[in-house]
């Protein structure tokens, strides 16, 4: 397992995983996420931005790139 750098410049071995750039494998589960999350807050996001869906599948593959 990878170090993690501290603020203090100090090392520990957390047992964390590194992150790593969003790609094309996780397209589906980056939407579901989005979805599920505008969700939650439907009726909290002001009706002006709201949208169906709240993010379409273009939009996002606008985004990721």
């Amino acid at each position: 397992m990878p170090a993690t750098p501290v603020l203090d410049g100090t090392r520990r071995d957390c047992g964390c995983r590194m992150m790593r750039r969003c790609d094309d494998r996780d397209f589906e589960a980056i939407l579901t996420i989005i979805s599920d999350g505008a969700e939650a807050y439907k009726g909290v996001i002001p009706a002006n931005r709201w949208t169906e869906p709240y993010m379409s599948r273009e939009h996002l593959r606008h985004e990721m790139q």
